[in-house]
């Protein structure tokens, strides 16, 4: 009786695992014909600048990706630069940008095929626990399937994006994420690099807004000039919505030393560092706290972001030398900041086709700081963004080494106005009230 039941139990592992793999092979062959390879490159011949996956989303032939897949398109310079689809028989057409969301990494191509089908768009938000399949171009390999699970949405401030256990790979970006009916539940974005499965998708959710504002029957396409006006025009709306939902946010208090801290707002992911050594006649206490999410504009360029470091050094029981050693050359400060924030080349891309100059000066400021009144020493650097009428990035820094306890604080805003510049600078000193 007892073999015989264990007989059984293997049949249904059997044929379990068959219906799984069945569904899976399902999936993959109903939606193949609908997957693209998708690159950005000088000419349709010349080999990929950058790479990923795209899937139809219309049958007239318009294909969603992600932004950072094309954006080469976008931001490098010359007008050779086109954006090229791979179809099923190894042809390559060219592909016409129709529209983009660059805080949620989006973009819509056209290219002039008619398919026979579409993704469709899953109404309904899936569940914690629910299985996913993401498909797409690993390694520009071949076209693969892998499986994984839907672990829920994640927001910071003004960017959402949703956790899956998925194991993407370079080169499926822009692929579609499914759920067991074949709808979509995401489009493939990025994962943590050197981790297990940890992988993100962007809601479909996202790509049904931009499609609702598209008509396929009277599409107009963006020139790179058009495409690089409507990208700095997102980046100044999306600052401004991340301006205000630092102000609006829930706070979390960072312990630094003494009874000291700093209120920092929930979504910031924070790290402690520093020394405190039984042995050692002093104490240096590091915290980093950054927001995780950003917008891609092109190779090794994020932007709206902002992180805050700030350390304090406990000097009671060590001489001014000592702490010139530990703490660094404080006459210095403009270089420090310049040196900590200037950047050459992006990619392929000079840094000086994008930025002015840094700005920098250094002053005084009077400020509650930590309960007292105090004269604290304060440093700002500033550049431009060129092409942009009113976005900067901005460094700024103060400190106080008044007494035992010395204190510096640095903290960085990418893509702000200047407007929002003087509310930050606000900001960040009431966090230590």
């Amino acid at each position: 009786m007892k073999k015989l039941f264990i007989f059984y139990i293997f049949c249904f592992l059997g044929l379990y695992l068959k219906a799984e793999n069945n569904q899976g092979k399902s999936v993959f062959n109903q939606l193949k014909p609908l997957l693209l390879r998708v690159k950005a490159a000088d000419s349709l011949s010349s080999p990929k600048s950058s790479y990923g996956s795209g899937f139809v989303v219309h049958k007239s032939g318009m294909i969603a990706t992600n932004y950072h897949v094309i954006s080469d398109f976008v931001m490098q310079p010359g007008n050779q630069w086109k954006i090229v689809v791979e179809l099923e028989n190894n042809k390559n057409i060219e592909g016409r940008l129709v529209d983009f969301s660059v805080a949620d990494d989006i973009a819509i191509i056209k290219v002039d095929k008619e398919f026979s089908s579409q993704v469709d768009l899953e109404k309904k938000t899936p569940s914690k626990g629910d299985r996913v399949f993401s498909l797409g171009l690993p390694h520009d390999i071949n076209m693969s399937l892998v499986e994984g699970v839907y672990n829920g949405l994640l927001s910071s401030g003004p960017y959402e994006i949703v956790h899956v256990s998925t194991p993407l790979n370079e080169g499926m970006s822009g692929g579609p994420s499914i759920n067991e009916s074949g709808k979509l539940v995401g489009i493939n974005d990025a994962r943590i690099l050197f981790s297990n499965n940890i992988s993100f998708i962007v809601p479909s959710s996202k790509l049904e807004l931009l499609l609702h504002s598209i008509d396929p029957l009277k599409l107009k396409f963006l020139t790179k000039q058009e495409a690089q006006n409507k990208l700095y025009s997102q980046l100044f709306n999306t600052q401004n919505a991340l301006v205000d939902s630092l102000f609006k946010a829930k706070t979390q208090k960072v312990e630094m030393w003494k009874g000291k801290s700093i209120n920092v707002p929930d979504y910031l992911k924070c790290w402690s560092e520093g020394k405190d050594e039984p042995q050692l006649p002093y104490v240096l206490k590091h915290r980093i706290c950054r927001l995780d999410h950003a917008q891609f504009v092109t190779d090794k360029l994020d932007v709206g972001s902002y992180s805050l470091d700030a350390k304090i050094l406990d000097s009671s029981q060590i001489n001014r030398f000592a702490v010139d050693k530990l703490w660094g050359d404080q006459g210095n400060l403009i270089e420090l900041l310049r040196s900590h924030v200037e950047e050459d080349f992006f990619g392929q891309l000079d840094a000086r086709d994008v930025f002015t100059s840094y700005e920098c000066k250094r002053g005084f400021m009077k400020a509650s700081f930590w309960g007292e009144k105090k004269d604290l020493r304060t440093g700002l650097c500033v550049r431009k963004y060129k092409k942009a009428q009113n976005l900067y990035d901005v460094t700024f820094q103060w400190s106080d080494f008044s007494g035992p306890l010395k204190v510096r604080v640095n903290v960085e805003h990418s893509t702000v106005s200047l407007e929002n510049i003087k509310k930050l600078m606000a900001y960040w000193t009431e966090r230590f009230q």
